[in-house]
């Protein structure tokens, strides 16, 4: 598997989060200080840095998307076998959660856009969520690099866990005291919602929302109040919304 990786976030979080990279290679024009900073994290790990002039970085990003072509002087290629995502299984999240006094989980249900996706596990990372569970199938997995890019290289930390299942999950969830919330526009305003110590987040898919089994599944169903002319949200910002108040809770309790 080929990875072009702009960006300089992406990259260096990419770089300080993986132990052996070996192969891969940064290819530079631009040395200004946060390149210099790319290159010192490439050398410590024993890569190449190769110097090139715009139109060689240019031609390497060409079959990129639009928004990730804007490499600023820095692209770094990786033929990986592996996924670049922090991917872990569901067995090792429970074990580490069972002790844990506090805890908030992201669950997506079928968020299928990737600029969505890594946006959405940038606001994970910074508000300190534990994981981030998507179903193995019907979810945006597929463009690495996007995800990379639009969660500011927050991907290559923060656990993703794909399961086959995602009622079975909450299931399991429930089982070690989480108490799992569906946000949905016909749900408790959120200004009412006391968040208990260990909570899941369940977010639904840009055009469908949670799908019907999941939200029967769920505790609460919990809606963000909203006062403008259009009746709904982008589901990265819905769900930054939700983390932000479960975090400002959890800080009070």
């Amino acid at each position: 598997m080929k990875y072009i990786i702009t960006g300089f976030h992406s990259i260096e979080e990419i770089l300080r989060s993986k132990e052996n990279l070996e192969g891969a290679i940064l290819f530079y024009s631009k040395v200004g200080p946060r390149v210099k900073k790319i290159i010192a994290l490439a050398e410590n790990m024993g890569l190449r840095a190769i110097c090139e002039d715009d139109k060689s970085l240019n031609k390497r990003v060409s079959s990129l998307p639009p928004l990730l072509q804007n490499h600023k002087g820095a692209v770094l290629v990786i033929e990986h076998s592996k996924s670049l995502l922090n991917k872990t299984n569901v067995e090792s999240l429970i074990a580490s959660l069972k002790e844990k006094q506090k805890s908030c989980l992201l669950i997506l249900d079928g968020i299928s856009d990737c600029h969505n996706m890594g946006a959405i596990i940038r606001s994970a990372d910074q508000f300190a969520v534990d994981a981030v569970i998507v179903p193995k199938h019907d979810s945006a997995k597929g463009d690495e690099s996007t995800i990379l890019k639009t969660s500011a290289g927050a991907a290559s930390w923060m656990k993703i866990v794909e399961v086959s299942n995602l009622s079975s999950c909450i299931s399991l969830l429930k089982e070690i005291g989480f108490w799992v919330f569906a946000s949905d526009m016909a749900g408790e305003s959120l200004y009412n919602i006391k968040f208990p110590d260990k909570v899941a987040i369940v977010m639904g898919s840009e055009g469908g929302g949670i799908s019907r089994l999941v939200k029967k599944n769920c505790d609460i169903i919990a809606s963000i109040p909203t006062f403008g002319k259009i009746d709904s949200l982008n589901v990265s910002v819905a769900t930054g919304i939700f983390l932000y108040e479960v975090k400002k809770q959890f800080s009070l309790s």
